[in-house]
């Protein structure tokens, strides 16, 4: 009864009433989320907090490298250094990756430490996956399901040897040979595959160089990096001058893209590139 006479009155004395509406919830862009995120290693550092840092890291880093470890690798880069100021900064976001530089100031030192970070979208956001001048090759991680390695490898594969993806590197007008030599500093793959209706052999840097093998192959493909990161990964490869063609050069500098996975079930599909180069 309340609500007509409510209606009634409005209708009456020409009033006009306004009911407020939930506002629809905005979420932050990723750039914005990622600043948040990067402002977070400037406040650890100042505050000597090397457990916040620690945490910052994609889940799969902290199960595989202990805390000690990592504490121990930043206190030693710290040197006993007492931090003054940071000044951080958002370098780019591309696909699910970001990259950040942190300059960090130590008191009574004029010159700064520069810290390069790269991160991943996951799941849960923003996630921490590298600290340079702090991490060094020996912390590896993300590596030990080699079946989803093998599995992320082979869709990036497929999808940087087709039309759209060699589109994506500025190669599309390139002539692939029926036979693709792909590079592995890793072992991921044993035995050859059939990509996008051509024959895939994988070979270490060592063994191409012992058999000096396919003359006429103008070009090869190499893998930098898989990395699984859960229900995400990373895998950067790139198309490199075959250094035994006999030719002319197709390419004369290694011409590549990062790209970003996601897993569904079992499977990998290509979500989005990150950086280019070449």
């Amino acid at each position: 009864m309340k609500e007509f006479l409510i209606l009634s009155f409005a209708a009456i004395t020409g009033t006009i009433l306004f009911f407020p509406v939930p506002a629809k919830a905005v979420e932050p862009k990723p750039e914005y989320q990622l600043e948040l995120k990067v402002q977070k290693i400037g406040e650890a550092l100042i505050n000597n907090n090397n457990r916040v840092l620690y945490r910052l890291f994609v889940p799969v880093f902290r199960q595989e490298i202990d805390f000690a470890r990592f504490d121990s690798v930043v206190n030693r880069w710290r040197a006993g250094r007492q931090v003054a100021r940071v000044k951080t900064l958002v370098t780019g976001v591309r696909g699910l990756g970001g990259h950040a530089s942190t300059y960090v100031f130590f008191q009574g030192e004029q010159d700064y430490e520069y810290i390069y970070q790269n991160w991943i979208l996951g799941d849960s956001g923003w996630e921490l996956t590298w600290l340079s001048s702090i991490l060094d090759q020996s912390f590896q991680y993300g590596r030990s399901e080699t079946l989803m390695m093998r599995r992320a490898a082979e869709v990036a594969l497929d999808y940087f040897l087709s039309p759209e993806g060699r589109r994506g590197v500025g190669l599309e007008k390139i002539n692939l040979p029926e036979t693709v030599v792909v590079v592995q500093h890793e072992r991921i793959e044993e035995a050859p595959v059939k990509i996008e209706g051509r024959t895939v052999v994988w070979y270490t840097p060592e063994e191409i160089r012992e058999r000096r093998i396919f003359p006429q192959l103008p070009v090869y493909c190499e893998f930098g990096m898989v990395r699984v990161y859960g229900t995400t990964a990373i895998v950067a490869l790139d198309f490199r001058p075959w250094p035994y063609y006999r030719g002319r050069p197709v390419i004369r500098r290694p011409t590549g893209v990062e790209l970003y996975l996601k897993k569904t079930g079992d499977s990998w599909r290509v979500h989005s590139t990150g950086k280019r180069w070449g």
